[in-house]
């Protein structure tokens, strides 16, 4: 992959995202944006080489709007990054446990600090990224109001730590995938290849066994399947799969040759280098 000179991301400093990007790319020109949609159309237009976004959790399961967002768009994958999540309850200096009412983060990030709001009896405000939470915490300037993100966000909106990790689950891992304009694919060698498509069946989703059974004739593991629920007919539906190989493979080019004649539609949306082996290890 040709190392990008800017690179989008959602939220701002502090954010999981821009994490993600500096874990992956730390010397590329990094371009905020408020929400998924703006970052898919800064990569599209070229105004950014490449994008960096969310697509599941593995507590809080798949980020929705990515997946409705990358069906609707010609982008690639060329890449993924795994970012450990710890959450911190942030406030304007003053503030304290007892005098904090509502709490602002995005909503995976909510979900993912459930337990500890259930025990606290704040209340919860969805926003469109962690870090916007930290920046309206410190523009407020109200002792009632905290959020939730990353503690490198209080450092950079100068806000207190009031408490850390505080999500449900320590062994707590978001997955980001890199989009492209280009398929880079056919001109990069990978050791430990994972490939992304879509399958679309128009009147039959029961055909899916069927599909799934190709890969274990192949001898192909799946990673991760994913339902979407069809907007064109309740007969309708399509599923978007991850597997291990690339398509220059010939069991991996046999599997999905056989699919084609199964499933109305398939997409294929990017070969590139699993980064599975950054997961964080059970202890």
């Amino acid at each position: 992959m040709k190392y990008p000179q800017k690179v989008a991301y959602l939220g701002g400093p502090g954010s999981f995202s821009q994490i993600g990007c500096m874990q992956r790319f730390p010397d590329a020109e990094l371009h905020a944006c408020a929400n998924f949609e703006r970052a898919f159309r800064a990569v599209e237009t070229g105004e950014c080489d490449l994008g960096l976004v969310p697509i599941e959790n593995s507590i809080a399961g798949r980020v929705t709007d990515v997946h409705l967002l990358l069906r609707n768009s010609e982008l690639f994958i060329v890449g993924e990054v795994f970012v450990p999540v710890e959450h911190s309850l942030m406030a304007i200096p003053g503030a304290s446990l007892e005098t904090i009412q509502k709490v602002a983060s995005h909503h995976q990030a909510l979900s993912q600090c459930a337990d500890f709001l259930a025990r606290s009896g704040y209340q919860a405000t969805a926003v469109a990224a962690t870090s916007e939470a930290a920046r309206m915490v410190r523009e407020r300037g109200d002792k009632s109001f905290a959020a939730i993100a990353h503690e490198s966000a209080a450092r950079h909106h100068g806000l207190d730590v009031l408490e850390t990790s505080i999500q449900d689950f320590q062994d707590n891992v978001t997955r980001f995938v890199i989009l492209s304009r280009e398929n880079v694919a056919a001109a990069q060698a990978y050791a430990n290849p994972i490939t992304t498509i879509t399958l679309d069946f128009e009147e039959n989703p029961n055909e899916l066994h069927r599909a799934l059974s190709g890969f274990a004739q192949n001898n192909i593991t799946v990673t991760r399947i994913e339902s979407y629920a069809s907007r064109r007919t309740l007969s309708s539906a399509s599923f978007m799969i991850d597997f291990m190989g690339a398509l220059e493979e010939p069991h991996v080019r046999k599997t999905v040759d056989e699919l084609t004649t199964i499933a109305s539609r398939v997409h294929h949306y990017g070969t590139y280098e699993s980064a599975k082996q950054a997961l964080p290890q059970a202890s």
